[in-house]
């Protein structure tokens, strides 16, 4: 299995990797970025893929059309008017039921001087050429975020947009101007907005979500950055990250009006968002995220491991597990106990036990997944912090593989 590789060069890069048993995996390296570029993947047909990422604060986007064996060179989104596409981050791009494509992007300024920075839907009728210039999902007097991904399209054409809102903003320190429109990390919760009409006009769901522990009595804590999909019989399916040392999960029945109370997941995770998603034609499911241990997240290495797992009976429980990235060989961390899971959000530090970590240095940040199952393989997408031999932070890139179900299910369950 590959892992995170230290480099010094962020050049476009295509590698065809034979792992050894049978197994192609396709790595492509983006350009450069001072920030995150939470790049997103879309099955467009055939065999035509779209991969859409951010750039120096512009959205742009690659194609292939082999299933990600090879891709294009990159185009940068444009308006009808033939403006580029600026964004703040957290994109996705989806397939409408009637056809058209749809993108969902932070904007880039608030609609006035009292307005926070609002999430915008643009519609393309030409496969992704130019776009319109939308309209905007959420009020301008809330904070919602989403991350890459995260929407999705039912089977009965709604569109649904999870994404996360803080109850409040940090006020200004006179003595700390940084902490500016900071937000606090205690106070965030999720919520969905849809569309029944492919997003001329929009909707607030009902249920307002937060993990917590013994039944509340311990408290409330975040559970945010969610990803959503939908098994055979219309049940919807939420992971989200929490500070408590694992994914959190949520279901809905009523096509994501309302939702269950949030329960913890059976996987180990750092604080970093997971991508769910549902096997075609099976109550199976497929989830890569970001999965470390409570030590770890204490010692700086809180995002070096990119897993994924299969879930054979709806989310119950997860096998499988394989890592995409990680400076060691496990591929399974065992859960926590919620009450000893411990969140660090502090600096990263490559480990200085090699025997442990044997591949170090390597990436640091693997997070961000999205995905698309296309028939009999999974295209996975996303972040990767380049770094030097002597393990400093070089950009944050991205990266696409290419993963056969077969070779995931033949890992140890």
């Amino acid at each position: 299995m590959m892992t995170g590789r230290a480099t010094s060069t962020a050049d476009d890069l295509i590698e065809a990797l034979d792992e050894g048993d049978g197994v192609l995996s396709t790595t492509l390296a983006l350009e450069e970025q001072a920030a995150a570029c939470e790049p997103d993947v879309l099955h467009l047909g055939g065999t035509r893929l779209m991969l859409l990422y951010m750039t120096q604060g512009k959205v742009c986007a690659r194609y292939s059309n082999d299933l990600g064996q090879t891709w294009q060179p990159r185009v940068m989104l444009r308006t009808e008017s033939g403006e580029l596409i600026s964004s703040g981050g957290t994109m996705s791009v989806k397939r409408l039921a009637g056809g058209a494509l749809m993108l969902l992007h932070r904007d880039t300024e608030p609609r006035a001087a009292t307005d926070r920075v609002p999430t915008r839907f643009r519609v393309s009728r030409d496969e992704g050429l130019t776009w319109s210039d939308g309209c905007f999902v959420n009020p301008p007097w809330e904070i919602f975020a989403v991350h890459n991904g995260s929407a999705l399209v039912l089977r009965s054409g709604r569109i649904l947009l999870p994404g996360m809102t803080w109850f409040r903003m940090n006020e200004r320190r006179p003595t700390d101007q940084a902490h500016f429109g900071m937000w606090d990390y205690m106070m965030v919760y999720t919520h969905v907005y849809y569309s029944d009409d492919e997003g001329e006009t929009w909707e607030r769901g009902q249920s307002q979500l937060n993990a917590y522990v013994d039944q509340g009595r311990r408290g409330l804590f975040p559970f945010e950055e969610p990803s959503v999909t939908e098994l055979p019989d219309g049940e919807l399916f939420m992971a989200a990250r929490t500070n408590l040392g694992r994914l959190f999960e949520s279901r809905s029945t009523d096509g994501g009006l309302t939702w269950q109370w949030p329960e913890p997941m059976t996987v180990a995770s750092a604080y970093a968002p997971p991508a769910v998603r549902a096997i075609p034609g099976s109550d199976r499911m497929l989830l890569a995220w970001t999965q470390t241990s409570p030590w770890e997240q204490q010692h700086g290495l809180r995002r070096h491991r990119l897993s994924v797992a299969l879930s054979d009976d709806r989310g119950q429980t997860w096998k499988h597990f394989r890592n995409l990235e990680s400076l060691d060989d496990r591929a399974y961390i065992e859960p926590p106990p919620l009450e000893e899971a411990t969140d660090n959000e502090g600096p990263f530090y490559q480990p200085e036990d090699r025997a442990r970590y044997p591949h170090a240095p390597g990436s640091m940040r693997s997070a961000y997944p999205a995905m698309v199952i296309v028939e009999d393989r999974a295209i996975v997408t996303y972040e990767y912090m380049l770094v030097d031999p002597q393990g400093d932070k070089l950009a944050i890139t991205g990266k696409v593989k290419v993963l056969p179900l077969s070779w995931i299910e033949q890992a140890r369950p």
